[in-house]
């Protein structure tokens, strides 16, 4: 498993994460879920009625286990907004977005070459 950050790059950000074709570099085996960072204040605020996806309607305040360790999550909180390929596949990437991906050392070693996503 690998952790990627998007960056705010034309082609990456408001884009599908199918249309920007991450799905097809060899050695990339499943994009997993999408994370996003939110400050603990607007988790507080949302409102389950303004989110259109049910998994956002039922967002916890756990953190994900695969990233809480890391530096990205120390003043914010990241939440799992999009699971599995069926949603992952059309969710929309804004900057910032985590993108969990299992991939051979072949297909990190392509991410890593990829414009707009930081390893």
């Amino acid at each position: 498993n690998v952790v990627v950050r998007v960056q705010p790059v034309e082609g990456i950000i408001n884009s599908s994460v199918r249309g920007t074709g991450i799905q097809r570099i060899r050695g990339v085996h499943l994009i997993m879920q999408v994370l996003r960072r939110f400050e603990a204040d607007s988790i507080e605020l949302m409102s389950s009625d303004t989110h259109p996806r049910s998994r956002l309607r039922t967002m916890t305040r756990e953190l994900v286990q695969s990233v809480e360790d890391s530096t990205e999550c120390e003043d914010s909180h990241c939440k799992v907004v999009a699971r599995g390929w069926d949603e992952v596949a059309d969710f929309v990437l804004q900057k910032g977005d985590l993108l969990q991906i299992v991939a051979t050392a072949e297909g990190v070693a392509s991410l890593r070459q990829v414009r707009g996503l930081e390893l």
